[in-house]
């Protein structure tokens, strides 16, 4: 289960040169052996190291502080006004589903948590125009424009593949311009790093695209729709705290974090953080499950981040995306292309592509005749 830009990142204890933890193990001033771990962020990754946590009771004490109000992260979900016919009670938001290569995670909605994802299939456009309107569903001309473009970047994506470590720093605007691809041809996502881009279509763990060099997207991905995240979460937060030995905080800031300073290990610890501004508590290990951006800014504030830290972290910019969920149907016809029409079709005559055009027709015509109106969610950069 994806959080937008979070990363579970661990700092551990440092060794005392005997091959043991300071403080790590031993017994604790309230005479405890249970290592006390702080995890920050409340998010998917921060709530399943807690739910693994909370499994071995009698091992961890373990504490998870999130800013927000709420559990969740940015997957949050809304409920829908009953005046108006959505065909749905709720609706998600930051986060509406995975990839079914997440198998543990359905797993776990299921067995554990009571909620069941359902099956979908992820359609995909964007642009308005001949010039910029682009869809997964059929081929548009803003594909014949750069086919050239799109067969280069299946090769290039087996070379990130084969040197990921390094491309792993390297983010998409900049890999473009190296590998000297066309000026228009780019990713709106341009900050994230280009081995993430090629493990959405290359890896097997974490897939989301099929690569086809005719179309850049192969097929219509079969999905996963999470149930509503709110109740997801709020069962979620029940699981974990149920066996006594983990608590969950919102509203909860973590200002600062000192690691194996000698202020940490007056307090009896390796990990002394500052929360709400003013309490100091004392923990063995901390695990970041937050953006890098955050991540920094909290070492910063304490002990500060080695240089390993600030060259892999700072080179991942977090952005917090605006989304407006509305359902004006006439706004959102006037910035994009909202049904099937003939004229984006690409000059193509082969068997599969009439295929694609023939069905959109078919899905066009019952769309417009049903004038049945959605809820949509639109993102601002």
């Amino acid at each position: 289960m994806a959080s937008k830009n979070s990363a579970s990142y661990s700092s551990l204890p440092q060794s005392n040169g005997n091959g043991n933890h300071i403080n790590g193990n031993g017994p604790h001033k309230d005479g405890s052996k249970k290592k006390r771990v702080l995890i920050i962020g409340a998010g998917c990754s921060g709530m399943s190291a807690a739910y693994a946590f909370s499994l071995s009771p009698e091992k961890f004490d373990v504490k998870v502080y999130d800013k927000a109000p709420s559990v969740g992260g940015s997957a949050t979900s809304y409920q829908l006004p009953t005046n108006l016919e959505f065909g749905a009670q709720y609706i998600n938001d930051g986060v509406q589903g995975c990839s079914p290569v997440f198998f543990n995670t359905m797993k776990m909605f299921e067995e554990t948590l009571g909620f069941k994802a359902s099956d979908v299939g992820m359609q995909i456009s964007f642009g308005k125009g001949k010039d910029t309107f682009w869809s997964n569903v059929f081929p548009s001309e803003l594909v014949e424009e750069f086919k050239g473009d799109i067969k280069k970047f299946g090769k290039i994506l087996h070379v990130i593949k084969s040197f990921e470590p390094f491309f792993a720093v390297i983010p998409v605007d900049k890999m473009l311009k190296m590998f000297r691809f066309s000026p228009s041809f780019g990713n709106e996502t341009k900050h994230i790093s280009s081995a993430i881009l090629e493990r959405v279509f290359l890896d097997p763990s974490m897939r989301l695209f099929e690569f086809s060099e005719d179309t850049l997207l192969g097929s219509v991905p079969h999905m996963k729709a999470f149930p509503e995240l709110a109740r997801v979460y709020g069962e979620w937060k029940n699981a974990v705290i149920k066996n006594g030995n983990v608590t969950v905080e919102s509203d909860c800031e973590v200002n600062s974090i000192e690691r194996n300073t000698k202020a940490a290990r007056a307090k009896g610890g390796n990990i002394l953080a500052t929360v709400k501004g003013t309490r100091q508590e004392s923990f063995d290990e901390v695990i970041f499950a937050c953006d890098a951006d955050s991540v920094l800014k909290i070492l910063e504030a304490g002990s500060g981040p080695s240089w390993k830290e600030k060259k892999v972290l700072g080179n991942v910019l977090y952005k917090w995306d605006v989304t407006v969920t509305h359902h004006d149907w006439d706004y959102m016809c006037k910035h994009y292309q909202m049904t099937y029409d003939e004229k984006y079709n690409a000059k193509r005559d082969d068997e599969d592509s009439k295929r694609h055009f023939n069905l959109q027709r078919r899905i066009g015509s019952h769309f417009t005749s049903s004038r049945c109106t959605k809820m949509i969610l639109h993102k601002l950069k």
